[in-house]
């Protein structure tokens, strides 16, 4: 029976240099070329990802964390914050020295020099861990110093001597939108994902399920991170890499050896050999 993968990007398929094991792409290669589909299932949304991923056999992309769905040419879905929200954010994360970033397929906004953070650091607060200077030459034509009236997600980080704690966002911000940690790290300091409400990547693999026709049993689901927890609570079959956090282990079904450990292929190998309920 032909099997849905849904693959998150950061730390399951790409490295923190960016970079996609050997090992990795030979294995998306195979299960592609044996009939079934993979999807990136990943909280980047359509600008920050590489055109050469779409090489290795990606059929489509769930982006935004759920928020968009993409399979070919074809929009299957696009789930957005609205406007009111959006402002309302952008106040709080001013008010609070926040540095943020809109994402939307179509493009990223922001009024602050966030990308700096996966270059060269800022002032107040560290680096991005890891190589990141393909990423940032990707985005940066695709990033507009402009306010958007909408949004697929927002990235927001705060500096290392600033107050301000998860909980705080939730309080401020946690009625309107979703706030998660962040699949990435800064070295020091605090950052988030903010999502439309009851949008999550295990939302965005149910409505391509849906949109094919498929049964959920047929999916795979593949991640490392928080954000990645609802797809490997719904999928049919769920691996957590090695380097996954305490909760995606947790909702997996099986754990793989380390992205940098050939993890996708064992993961995939693991997968094909479970039966499709």
């Amino acid at each position: 029976m032909k099997r849905l993968f849904f693959l998150d990007l950061d730390g399951t398929v790409i490295t923190e240099d960016q970079e996609v094991p050997t090992s990795a792409q030979e294995a998306i290669r195979q299960v592609v070329k044996d009939g079934h589909e993979v999807f990136m299932c990943t909280g980047r949304s359509l600008p920050e990802v590489y055109p050469w991923l779409w090489d290795i056999g990606f059929c489509g992309i769930v982006g935004g964390n759920g928020a968009y769905g993409q399979l070919g040419d074809k929009v299957l879905f696009d789930e957005h914050i609205d406007s009111d929200t959006v402002h309302f954010i952008e106040d709080f994360f001013t008010a609070n020295e926040g540095r943020w970033i809109w994402q939307n397929p179509d493009g990223m906004y922001t009024t602050t020099d966030y990308l700096k953070y996966f270059s060269e650091g800022i002032p107040q607060g560290n680096t991005i861990i890891g190589d990141w200077a393909d990423y940032v030459a990707l985005v940066e034509p695709r990033t507009f110093s402009v306010c958007t009236d909408r949004a697929t997600k927002a990235m927001v980080t705060f500096p290392p001597d600033s107050p301000i704690t998860y909980e705080d966002v939730l309080a401020a911000i946690g009625q309107r939108v979703d706030v998660i940690p962040a699949a990435v790290s800064v070295k020091e300091g605090l950052i988030l994902e903010v999502g439309k409400r009851g949008i999550s990547k295990g939302t965005g693999l149910l409505n391509v399920v849906d949109a094919l026709g498929m049964p959920v049993s047929s999916t795979v689901a593949v991640g490392d991170a928080g954000n990645d927890v609802s797809m490997l609570r719904e999928a049919g079959v769920s691996v957590a890499m090695g380097n996954a956090t305490s909760d995606a282990i947790e909702a997996a079904q099986w754990v793989a050896p380390r992205i940098d450990e050939d993890g996708l292929a064992a993961a995939i190998e693991y997968a094909l050999s479970q039966p499709v309920a």
